[in-house]
């Protein structure tokens, strides 16, 4: 399909640095014509405040609705050769099946852990995708997800160089400038770990970003910035902290798996980051431990 120069519909975010931005910025480089409907422009994800969040769920089936129906008009006003879903959290079973009547591919690119714990249109959505892309190869063991994905391909992560790349600044006493960072939304697991560090060393400067970790409960929500951190503000990060922690999701949902690598395996070294990360056998495949990374097996050879 990739041989020949195609028109895509793609489907996900647009902001600087994110891994949606990167894959549509990639089919670009490579000469095809790309057509961009972003979800966020519908459903906003970034409120943070108790009555917006509280309005946003009661008009999520409007958003929904209004979200499919300008896919559906500007697949019907365009010439497309394929379309591809980030995620695909607000695209609808039913939006792909119309799409595919057309005689139109529908894909997704899906690099999260669980396909069960983000709610949306998923759950129903996956049954019908020409082929879903995934970054996770036990997916492909999971006998649920076998008997109910038409196609299932593993590709690997990997970064932007537009965006993951050594920045040459001189900048000292700024909130990025510390001894240890994490960066990446709240899990109990992640919690656990990031609570042990900041006991054992909370004399150092230490940075968690990302969301929902209003919901810790202990020292780690202290030394939270209360918010996300993207595009090169997380590149600043990357760079200033003298430790960058990779940890890898946990079991989610329904999913007994857990990550082998996440996107932080390629951003951190990619922005010249100094990289303490969680041990997978799958690391072994890409990297050269203690002298491209160093890894960690347990919280006392952490520490």
């Amino acid at each position: 399909m990739l041989d020949k120069k195609n028109i895509i519909l793609f489907l996900g975010s647009t902001w600087w640095g994110s891994d949606c931005k990167s894959l549509s910025h990639s089919f670009r480089k490579d000469g095809h014509v790309v057509f961009e409907l972003n979800p966020e422009d519908y459903f906003p994800i970034r409120w943070e405040m108790t009555i917006l969040k509280v309005v946003r769920r009661l008009i999520i089936s409007f958003i929904k609705r209004d979200y499919n129906k300008q896919i559906k008009k500007l697949v019907n006003d365009s010439y497309l050769d394929f379309v591809i879903a980030f995620k695909g959290n607000l695209l609808s079973a039913r939006t792909i099946k119309s799409i595919q009547k057309k005689g139109i591919s529908v894909y997704c690119f899906y690099p999260d852990v669980s396909f069960f714990n983000h709610g949306g249109e998923i759950n129903s959505a996956i049954k019908v995708y020409d082929c879903i892309f995934t970054t996770k190869d036990f997916h492909l063991k999971d006998k649920y997800l076998r008997s109910n994905i038409k196609e299932m391909i593993v590709v690997n992560h990997g970064y932007d160089p537009f965006v993951h790349r050594k920045l040459d600044v001189d900048l000292e006493n700024t909130m990025y400038n510390c001894d240890i960072s994490f960066v990446g939304a709240w899990s109990l697991k992640k919690e656990s770990i990031m609570e042990y560090i900041c006991n054992e060393f909370n004399n150092l400067n230490i940075n968690i970003w990302g969301p929902n970790w209003e919901k810790a409960n202990g020292l780690a929500r202290k030394f939270w910035r209360g918010r996300s951190v993207r595009g090169d503000e997380l590149i600043l990060q990357y760079r200033l902290s003298k430790i960058n922690l990779g940890i890898l999701s946990g079991p989610e949902g329904k999913d007994n798996n857990s990550d082998s690598t996440t996107t932080r395996t390629w951003h951190i070294p990619a922005s010249n980051g100094f990289l303490i990360h969680e041990y997978s056998s799958d690391i072994e495949n890409y990297f050269i431990i203690d002298k491209e990374i160093v890894v960690y097996y347990d919280l006392s050879d952490l520490k």
